[in-house]
């Protein structure tokens, strides 16, 4: 059976990827090889079937990450344009803050309902206030770096009823969110690999 073999220089070692689904025919250009690779990796059920198969969550949280630096990598290498697009854009379609939501919970390895609801504990609550801040990022960029800009009313109506949280709580939430992304890096660093995460999901999962 064919490989494709790439390097990942965040693992130190090189990578077998199954090139069944890839090539099976001709040799084809670089580019149509990468752009069809990346459309094999980013189906939405590799990370659900991980989920599954190691309900440990650290150890979900952990192969996620893995899987986000071969991605990552990969695009270093082979498409860094989509990397540097990444930090310039931002989502206008306001209704699909859930997806946003729950694409953060995918990649943390935990279910969405564990941040949802005016009780939790204080780590879920740390998960909330990153998911907004992944939120504010995608939508309302400019709020990240300017705490004193209001919040889009939008964003409110679509946040405070998925999260199932009560308008004062919301608000809370927000401001707590936004004082982590501005004091802590390593706060930041998790907001920022869950952008790229949507972003490249977004990109190829909706050719």
């Amino acid at each position: 059976m064919e490989r494709f073999i790439t390097a990942n220089s965040q693992l130190n070692r090189s990578t077998g990827l199954n090139h069944q689904h890839i090539i099976k025919y001709d040799i084809i250009s670089k580019e149509t090889q990468s752009m069809r690779l990346m459309t094999v990796l980013m189906q939405p059920k590799s990370l659900t079937t991980i989920t599954s198969q190691r309900k440990d969550k650290t150890n979900s949280q952990r192969m996620n990450t893995l899987y986000y630096s071969f991605i990552m990598s990969f695009l270093k290498e082979n498409h860094p344009e989509i990397l540097k697009s990444i930090d310039k854009i931002y989502e206008p379609d306001l209704s699909k803050i859930s997806q946003v939501i729950d694409c953060y919970c995918e990649f943390m390895g935990i279910p969405s309902q564990q941040i949802m609801g005016e009780y939790i504990n204080y780590k879920d609550i740390q998960h909330r206030y990153k998911a907004i801040a992944v939120v504010l990022r995608i939508f309302q960029p400019e709020k990240l770096d300017n705490l004193k800009a209001k919040v889009k009313s939008t964003i409110y109506k679509e946040l405070g009823p998925y999260l199932k949280i009560n308008s004062d709580t919301l608000q809370k939430s927000i401001i707590c969110a936004c004082n982590q992304f501005d004091m802590y890096n390593d706060f930041k660093k998790d907001i920022k690999q869950a952008t790229n995460y949507y972003f490249i999901n977004k990109r190829f999962n909706d050719k």
